[in-house]
């Protein structure tokens, strides 16, 4: 179990205009798939959990670089430091926030949790470590 799995309350926000992305059916993110076509997914608020709702119209495909975008502002929330992911803010407190990063790969189940001077990891153990996206 991970420190933070002892909060109860955080929000996800965007890291460009600070809105929160919560929503009624999760965490709430706008999608363009390879294909192009722009859709609203709702990802589970729960750390760790990697269950999601969307229109099954929208076809993803195993291994596709999904992009995601902040349904308020719409600007793209790749992460600049690893484009292999997603990134956006928890907020626990007026006062505490940290970074997350979440993979943008279709199938890849992994989450950072980036702290001041400590990563939590969540998903499948055999993903590619954090340490390694790290330059040294």
């Amino acid at each position: 179990m991970g420190i933070l799995e002892e909060i109860e309350q955080y929000e996800y926000h965007c890291p460009s205009c600070n809105e929160n992305l919560h929503a009624k059916e999760g965490i709430e993110f706008l999608t363009k798939n390879s294909e192009d076509k722009m859709m609203s997914i709702f990802l589970d608020p729960g750390i760790g959990k990697y269950d999601f709702r969307f229109d099954y119209s929208h076809n993803f495909k195993q291994g596709e670089k999904v992009d995601f975008f902040c349904p308020h502002c719409e600007k793209s929330l790749q992460s600049s430091k690893h484009t292999d992911y997603v990134e956006i803010l928890m907020v626990v407190s007026e006062a505490v926030k940290f970074e997350v990063l979440f993979s943008r790969v279709f199938g890849v189940k992994r989450t950072y949790i980036v702290m001041v001077d400590y990563v939590e990891k969540h998903g499948e153990e055999n993903s590619l470590d954090f340490d390694e996206l790290f330059e040294i």
